[in-house]
Order: structure tokens, then sequence, then C-alpha cells
């Protein structure tokens, strides 16, 4: 169960990250709040977000910045 939400949620990333390095012109208000979503995700101290779970958001959030 784990293992397939951990997939979802890279994927979903994934697919996040493409569509914001396309449009990003256009869609600079949701890439903001797609940031701040993935700074809750790394910080937050739920137990049902697991450590694989903040390191694939923190991943995400470095590549963005490092490109």
């Amino acid at each position: 169960m784990t293992s397939e939400r951990l997939s979802l949620l890279v994927a979903s990333l994934r697919a996040s990250f493409l569509v914001f390095e396309s449009m990003r012109v256009h869609l600079k208000f949701q890439q903001e709040r797609y940031f701040l979503l993935l700074a809750d995700i790394i910080t937050t101290d739920s137990p049902k977000v697991t450590y694989d779970h903040k390191e694939a958001a923190l991943g995400k959030l470095l590549k963005v910045f490092t490109q």
C-alpha cells in the first residue's frame, strides 16, 4: 500500500514538474502554490507522510531550483 502511494506521488510530482516547466510563463501562481504544497509535505509531522514521501517532495523541489 505504501509503495503504491509513493509511486503515485512520484508520478504526479513528475507530471506537475513537466507541466510547470513547459508552461512556466502562464502558471506562475499555480507554480507558487505547488512549491508551498511541497514545502508542507516536507515539513509535516503527520504520521501519514513517510520519510520516502518527504524525500520525493524534496527531490522535486531541489530539481526545480537547480536547473
